[in-house]
């Protein structure tokens, strides 16, 4: 049975060059990206060391540099990219990623516009499976 542990990193914003529109590659916007990690927490929360956890510090440091330079129309394959780079972590079971996009051009008033996926390393009923490549 996979665990339902998670470490959860909330809303991180970003600057990145990512969208259909010609302007969005050349001018940027803020992106807001939220994590969901499932993993195992046992063992860390037993031994009380980073060794035995996922370091959300590098987790974070790698989903930065993705969104600030990496360049997509879609904020879905952003979004897959970003759960594929989570997978990069031995410990990552799952992740539910959501990347929210504030500032977009629409008619209307919302807050903001985003997608949410969620991947696993092994196949889950509901749930997708994690995509190679």
């Amino acid at each position: 049975m996979i665990p339902l542990d998670k470490i959860v990193l909330d809303k991180m914003e970003f600057y990145g060059f990512h969208g259909v529109e010609a302007r969005e590659g050349q001018l940027g916007q803020k992106f807001v990206v939220s994590l969901e990690v499932y993993c195992d927490l046992k063992k860390a929360g037993r031994s009380d060391k980073l060794t035995d956890t996922l370091d959300y510090v590098s987790l974070y440091q790698a989903i930065r540099k993705l969104v600030e330079e990496g360049r997509f129309a879609l904020l879905e394959a952003l979004a897959r990219e970003v759960a594929c780079a989570c997978f990069l972590f031995p410990q990552v079971l799952g992740v539910r990623v959501k990347i929210e996009k504030p500032q977009v051009s629409l008619p209307g008033s919302f807050v903001g516009i985003g997608v949410e996926i969620e991947r696993w390393r092994v196949h889950r009923p509901g749930a997708g499976a994690v995509e190679h490549g």
